[in-house]
């Protein structure tokens, strides 16, 4: 169990993930990690990636897009989502949130970081 909190603060899976793991610990006896190996369900928060694929979340969504500039906030939850299901869950959620929010109000910096 203090490996799979380890895991979770040291951003190696995301909450989603450790629930899943903490269930395989549960049926399996396996370690964490080795679940996580065998299950690739180690996060994504290598910022670059997760720029391309909210980039291509954003040219799949122009409607969407344009809503949210036009004062519709709450479709920002859908953005996530998509993020989300394009990387099975796997993404760093508070990265992707900051990638989205730059795309999206046009303070696109993500090439200055890693």
């Amino acid at each position: 169990m203090a490996e799979l909190l380890f895991l979770i603060k040291n951003e190696t899976i995301n909450l989603n993930s450790a629930k899943h793991v903490f269930q395989e610990m549960i049926e399996t006896q396996e370690e964490p990690g080795q679940i996580i190996a065998r299950l690739e369900l180690t996060q994504i928060s290598k910022e670059g990636e997760l720029a391309t694929i909210v980039q291509d979340v954003l040219e799949k969504n122009p409607d969407e897009v344009q809503s949210y500039k036009e004062g519709k906030k709450k479709i920002f939850g859908f953005f996530m989502g998509q993020v989300m299901r394009a990387t099975q869950g796997k993404a760093n959620p508070q990265l992707v949130k900051e990638i989205l929010q730059q795309k999206l109000t046009g303070q696109d910096d993500t090439s200055s970081k890693t």
